[in-house]
């Protein structure tokens, strides 16, 4: 009877594998960490596009104030002509002339020298920001694992050393933080243009200087509504 028992026991389950449950491990790992790198790289590459679009716009824009203001640096084509005018009239007068009637110097108005800073200091910054931005897309494409050969756990080393890399280089804080540098670039446009509409017309200036901190605070509500 015993015998009998022992036969008819079902029979234990075989043990899987080790090989098979390590490949389908690797595997599902490959799939999961993909789905999660493509996430992660098609929206980081996204706010980098729109970022280079604007910073070329941007750029544009701020390149054709530079080229308005530049020239309120250098001496106007009348300059010399109104210091010999003067050097005339000081002879026919009988005045003496000193060494800087003879040579006389141009410097530009201390407004125009503030502007053209600003704004060359707004342009080289969102040429940075774009220069990052590029920079970034590259970091990207090199992180992204898509068409690499290789077994599944090659592949997932791979990537868990690129991860590290990226870890260590603060990729996504780098690519986060470009459109804040790209903001700062706005801010100092904003400034120097205010700058210039002040010492140009004042009522025009003050509409925009109004219209631009309305803006700012707008801007400001939106990001601690959100965060």
């Amino acid at each position: 009877m015993d015998s009998l028992q022992k036969r008819t026991k079902d029979p234990e389950p075989e043990k899987p594998d080790v090989v098979t449950v390590k490949l389908k491990f690797w595997a599902q790992y490959d799939e999961l960490t993909d789905k999660i790198d493509k996430a992660m790289l098609e929206r980081l590459d996204r706010n980098l596009d729109v970022l280079l679009i604007f910073a070329g716009l941007f750029s544009a824009i701020n390149t054709a104030f530079i080229v308005l203001t530049l020239t309120s640096l250098s001496a106007p084509s009348s300059y010399q002509t109104n210091a010999l005018l003067t050097l005339l009239v000081m002879q026919v007068n009988n005045n003496t002339l000193t060494s800087a009637d003879l040579n006389p110097t141009f410097s530009p108005a201390a407004s125009a020298v503030r502007q053209n800073c600003v704004f060359f200091a707004s342009l080289a910054t969102s040429i940075l920001a774009a220069a990052g931005a590029m920079v970034a897309k590259q970091w990207l494409k090199n992180y992204d694992q898509t068409g690499q050969s290789g077994s599944h756990e090659k592949q997932a080393l791979r990537r868990t050393d690129k991860w590290l890399g990226s870890e260590r280089w603060r990729l996504r804080l780098v690519v986060e933080s470009l459109p804040t540098l790209l903001l700062a670039s706005l801010g100092l446009f904003f400034i120097a243009l205010g700058d210039l509409l002040w010492t140009t017309n004042g009522p025009v200036a003050i509409v925009f200087i109004a219209l631009a901190a309305v803006g700012v605070l707008l801007y400001s509500l939106t990001v601690i509504a959100a965060a």
